[in-house]
């Protein structure tokens, strides 16, 4: 039994005897292996190591490069950015220049509006007076022209009228009748017509104002000529109707505001 028990135990240690040694080959052989891979495994770190460094070198340059053209480009940036707020200020003060003459604008319309406002009711208020003036005018110029018509028949009767006056005139004087003393009439030429010729004295039947009554026409104290009353306005009595009877100067026509006067 102890036999077979030694013969065992030295198969054993034969078998690993061997298994030993061989594991010392393998593991020589697998150191030789390995410290190639190294060796070739740290070239290659060498050599990428060296690349690295130059990748170092360029990117550090590109960091410098970078770096430089970053602030070149905050300082143009700033510069533009500086300009553009300078023009946005301009701009911003333009408009609020624009915007308070707009407003002046504005209010000088709105303050032009209400003068216009104001001033048409009042255009509108003369306007109204003058067509009621026009009316009046047209309403007078009527009568004016029917009295004309009358004055073309009075003319017809101015030579009858006077032979008469003449005749009552000389009757007078040679039965010696006495003779009322003059009344003094003064007044002014308001209005002067043509065809037919005649002119309104703002003087009547108020006056007591005789219809063939003779009166001066003065003007600055100078004598014009002489009107003759041919009518009293019945429905004024403070105006007639009278005819040029003579004049100084045949150019120095009677003119309204002359005065009138025996």
């Amino acid at each position: 039994m102890k036999n077979i028990l030694l013969i065992i135990i030295v198969i054993i240690a034969v078998v690993l005897g061997g298994l030993w040694g061989k594991t010392i080959v393998d593991k020589s052989k697998s150191e030789e292996t390995l410290n190639a891979q190294i060796s070739a495994f740290k070239k290659n770190i060498d050599k990428k190591t060296a690349e690295l460094s130059v990748v170092n070198e360029s990117l550090k340059a590109s960091k410098i490069k970078l770096a430089e053209t970053a602030k070149e480009l905050k300082a143009i940036r700033d510069g533009q950015l500086s300009a553009a707020k300078e023009e946005i200020t301009k701009r911003e003060d333009k408009i609020t220049q624009l915007e308070n003459a707009s407003k002046d604008l504005q209010t000088k319309l709105a303050t032009l509006n209400k003068q216009l406002e104001a001033e048409q009711a009042e255009l509108d208020v003369k306007a109204a007076k003058v067509a009621n003036l026009t009316q009046i005018i047209s309403d007078k110029d009527t009568k004016i022209a029917n009295l004309g018509k009358e004055v073309t028949s009075w003319k017809d009767k101015e030579k009858t009228a006077s032979n008469l006056a003449d005749t009552y005139k000389r009757l007078l004087l040679e039965n010696k009748i006495a003779i009322e003393p003059k009344k003094k009439f003064v007044g002014h030429v308001l209005t002067i017509h043509k065809n037919p010729d005649f002119l309104i004295v703002d003087i009547g039947v108020k006056e007591n104002l005789p219809v063939g009554q003779e009166l001066k026409v003065i003007r600055d104290n100078h004598f014009i000529g002489k009107v003759e009353i041919q009518k009293l306005l019945d429905e004024d009595e403070n105006l007639s109707y009278a005819i040029v009877k003579s004049l100084v100067d045949e150019k120095g026509a009677i003119k309204e505001g002359d005065i009138v006067s025996n």
